[in-house]
C-alpha cells in the first residue's frame, strides 16, 4: 500500500513536472505570449549567476574617458603599488575627455544576484575601464548599509567602501529584470514581433523583435514598476535611465533571444536605421537558485 502511494504520487510529481518544463519550452510562436512565461519565471528566481559578454559603439566616448579619469584618480591615490600606471591612465583619459568619436568597446564580467537585492560583479576585462580595474569584485549589500557597495580590486587584499552613486555603480542595473523592463517600456513605442529562431550559446532561442517609428520614439520617459521588479530606492534612478536610454540613441531596433528550453533571454542586440549593429549582450553559464548570503 505505500510502496503504490509513493509511486502514485512520484508519478504526479513527475507529470507536474513535465507539464511545467512544458510551459517553458514548448514551442511558440506568439511574442507577448513569450514574454510573459519569460518574466513570470525570471522574476520568480530567488538568486542566479552567469557570465555576461557585451560588444558595441560607445557613443559617449568622452563621458567613457572622463569616468575613467575618475577611477584612475583615485586609484593613484589610494594603490601605492600602480601609482605611475594609473596616473599615465589619467593623463590619457584626461587627453580623451574632448573625444566625441564612437568607439567600439568590448567587456565580460560575472555577475551575481539574490533576492531582495544582493548584487556581486566581477569584472574579468572591460575597455570601459582602466586595465588596473580588471579581476575586481564589487559587493553591494543593501541589508547592511544600502547607501555604499564594497570594490575589492584585484590588486588590493582590502575591500574599499565606495557610494553607490559612484562611477563604478554601474554594476545596479545589470540584474535580469531589466530586460523585461525595458520590453515595457518599448510595448509604448513598437509591438514585438516573433521572428523565429536562432542558435544563442549553442541552444535554440526564440527571436522577439521591436522596430520603433523613429519621429515617435523620443516621448516622456517610461515610469518603471520599482515594486514589480523589487528595486530598491538607492538603485532606482540609475536603473530607470538604462531602461530608457534607447529612447534618446539611434537605436531603430532591438532584437531579444530567449532560450527555446527556460526561456531566460540569453542576448540582446539593438540596431540602427542602417540596420547596423549598435550593442550585443550574451548571457552564458546561467544558473539559478544556488546562492546563499554568504556568496556576497
Amino acid at each position: 500500500m505505500i510502496k503504490r502511494n509513493f509511486i502514485r504520487t512520484l508519478a504526479v510529481a513527475l507529470a507536474l513536472g513535465m507539464l511545467a518544463a512544458g510551459a517553458r519550452g514548448a514551442d511558440l510562436k506568439d511574442a507577448k505570449q513569450i514574454i510573459k512565461k519569460s518574466e513570470a519565471y525570471a522574476l520568480s528566481i530567488d538568486s542566479y549567476s552567469y557570465l555576461v559578454k557585451g560588444e558595441g559603439w560607445d557613443l559617449n566616448a568622452a563621458e567613457t574617458a572622463k569616468r575613467t579619469s575618475v577611477v584612475a584618480g583615485e586609484a593613484s591615490q589610494k594603490f601605492g603599488a600602480v601609482k605611475d600606471l594609473a596616473g599615465d591612465i589619467k593623463k590619457d583619459a584626461d587627453n580623451d575627455k574632448g573625444k566625441s568619436e564612437p568607439v567600439f568597446k568590448r567587456y565580460k564580467v560575472l555577475y551575481k544576484f539574490k533576492k531582495p537585492y544582493l548584487l556581486q560583479m566581477n569584472v574579468i576585462m572591460s575597455e570601459y575601464v582602466p586595465k588596473i580595474i580588471y579581476g575586481s569584485l564589487m559587493t553591494y549589500r543593501p541589508d547592511n548599509d544600502p547607501e555604499v557597495f564594497w570594490f575589492k580590486p584585484k590588486i588590493s587584499p582590502m575591500a574599499i567602501k565606495r557610494p553607490i552613486n559612484s562611477e563604478s555603480g554601474d554594476m545596479l542595473y545589470a540584474v535580469m529584470s531589466l530586460n523585461y523592463a525595458m520590453i515595457e517600456a518599448m510595448s509604448k513605442d513598437a509591438k514585438p514581433v516573433f521572428k523565429g529562431i536562432a542558435k544563442v550559446n549553442d541552444r535554440d532561442a526564440y527571436k522577439v523583435e521591436f522596430v520603433f517609428d523613429m519621429e515617435k520614439k523620443k516621448h516622456k520617459p517610461y515610469a518603471v514598476n520599482f515594486k514589480k521588479f523589487g528595486i530598491p530606492k538607492e538603485a532606482q534612478k540609475k536603473y530607470e535611465d538604462e531602461v530608457n536610454g534607447y529612447e534618446n540613441d539611434p537605436t531603430k531596433s532591438v532584437m531579444f533571444y530567449f532560450d527555446k528550453e527556460t526561456l531566460l533571454i540569453t542576448q540582446r542586440e539593438t540596431f540602427d536605421e542602417e540596420g547596423k549593429l549598435l550593442g550585443r549582450k550574451i548571457w552564458s553559464d546561467i544558473k539559478v537558485n544556488e546562492l546563499t548570503e554568504k556568496d556576497f
